[in-house]
C-alpha cells in the first residue's frame, strides 16, 4: 500500500510537497489517522477509496518514515511512474 502511494506521489510530481507535509505530520499521524477512522473513512469507502485501510496504515508510528523513504527512493532511482 504504501508503494502505491509513493507512485502516485511521483506520477503527479509532487514529491517535495509531500514529503515536506508528511515531516510535518509525522509526530501527528498516529492521532491523524484515528480522526480518519472516524470521520473520513466511512466517506471515503463511498467512493472506493480504501479508507479504513489507509488510516490503520498509518496508525503505526514507523509508516510515515517508510512512506517518506519509499518516495525517496523513487526519485533518486528515476522511478517516474507516468
Amino acid at each position: 500500500m504504501l508503494k502505491g502511494l509513493a507512485d502516485i506521489v511521483v506520477k503527479y510530481g509532487l514529491e517535495t510537497p509531500a514529503i515536506y507535509f508528511l515531516e510535518t505530520m509525522k509526530p501527528l499521524a498516529v492521532y491523524m489517522s484515528s480522526l480518519t477512522l472516524t470521520i473520513s473513512a466511512p466517506v471515503l469507502e463511498i467512493f472506493g477509496i480504501a479508507g479504513y485501510d489507509y488510516a490503520a496504515l498509518f496508525q503505526k508510528r514507523d509508516s510515515v518514515e517508510k512512506l517518506m523513504r519509499e518516495i525517496e527512493e523513487r526519485v533518486k532511482h528515476g522511478k517516474n511512474v507516468a
